[in-house]
C-alpha cells in the first residue's frame, strides 16, 4: 500500500501541461498538474475512513473528460492494483481538445469611461458537432466579464439598451463562431451584485458561455462538486498552477486577452 500516487497528464495542441484538474470523487480532493502535466496525490491519515473503489476524473474545460481507477483500504492506495502500478504510478493520461475559445480587444490600456470592444472567438476542435450557449445576451457572444487575481474578483457589464436574447449555436466539427461586443468600462458588477468603479490593474477579458453537450461520459453531479474545490472555497487558486496567471474561473487552456485600466 501506499499514501502517494503520481501520474502525468499531456494536453492535446499545447507547448505546456499545467491546469489540468486530477479530482477524486467521492473523497472531494483536487490536485492540478504541473507544466509537464506531472501531479502527486498524497493522501493524509484523516484520510482513513475511504475503503473502495475511487474514480480519478482529468478535467479542463476545453478538453475531454477522462478517468482512471484506484482501490483504497483505510485510507491508503493497494499497489498494482487497478490503474495504479507497483511503484504507484498511475497511467499517462493524452487529454483530447474539443473547443478552442480565443479572444482580443482594439486595444491593451484603457482609461475607465472609455469603451471597450471585444471579440471572442469559438472554435470546435473534435469530430462531432458542439451545442454553444450563453444566455441572456445582448450580442452575438455573451457579454464580458474582466478577472483579475481569482475567481471571486470579476466585473461584468450588461448593456442597458438592447433587448437581451440567447446566442444559441450548434457548432460542427472545424467551424466556428465569432462575435464582437462594445460597451463602457467605467462600472462593472461585481461579485456582490453592486456596480464599482474598477480598480486600476490588470484583467483578463472573458465571458460566461456553456457547452451543453461538452462530455457525453461526465457525471451532472461532478459539476456542483468541482464547483467547490475552484470557486466556492477558492481552493483551486492555492494548487500549483504551473506557469499561468491565476485569472481563469475554472480550468481551461483559454486564449484571452489581457488589459490594463490605467488613470
Amino acid at each position: 500500500f501506499t499514501q502517494t500516487i503520481s501520474g502525468q497528464v499531456l494536453l492535446e495542441n499545447q507547448p505546456e501541461h499545467s491546469n489540468a484538474l486530477i479530482y477524486l470523487a467521492g473523497i472531494e480532493k483536487g490536485v492540478s498538474s504541473d507544466a509537464f502535466g506531472g501531479y502527486v496525490i498524497q493522501f493524509a491519515d484523516s484520510d482513513s475512513v475511504y475503503t473502495g473503489e475511487v474514480t480519478l476524473y482529468y478535467f479542463l474545460e476545453d478538453y475531454d473528460l477522462d478517468s482512471a481507477f484506484i482501490w483504497m483500504q483505510d485510507g491508503m492506495v493497494k499497489l498494482d492494483t487497478m490503474d495504479v502500478d507497483s511503484s504507484g504510478e498511475l497511467p499517462l493520461k493524452e487529454l483530447k481538445q474539443i473547443i478552442r475559445v480565443q479572444g482580443w480587444t482594439d486595444k491593451v490600456e484603457y482609461r475607465r469611461g472609455e469603451s471597450i470592444l471585444v471579440t471572442l472567438r469559438f472554435t470546435n476542435m473534435s469530430d462531432r458537432t458542439l451545442h454553444l450557449y450563453m444566455g441572456n445576451t445582448n450580442t452575438d457572444i455573451g457579454n464580458f466579464r474582466l478577472v483579475r487575481g481569482g475567481g471571486n474578483n470579476t466585473f461584468s457589464f450588461f448593456p442597458v439598451d438592447r433587448t437581451a436574447e440567447d446566442v444559441d449555436v450548434l457548432l460542427p466539427p472545424g467551424e466556428f463562431h465569432e462575435g464582437q461586443v462594445n460597451e463602457w468600462i467605467s462600472e462593472g458588477r461585481n461579485i456582490l451584485e453592486t456596480f464599482v468603479p474598477l480598480p486600476l490593474t490588470e484583467y483578463v477579458v472573458t465571458t460566461y458561455f456553456e457547452l451543453f453537450n461538452r462530455d457525453k461520459t461526465m457525471p451532472e453531479e461532478l459539476g456542483s462538486r468541482w464547483r467547490a474545490i475552484w470557486l466556492d472555497n477558492n481552493e483551486w487558486y492555492k494548487l500549483n498552477r504551473g506557469p499561468l496567471p491565476k485569472y481563469d474561473r475554472v480550468p481551461n487552456k483559454y486564449e484571452l486577452a489581457v488589459i490594463r485600466i490605467i488613470e
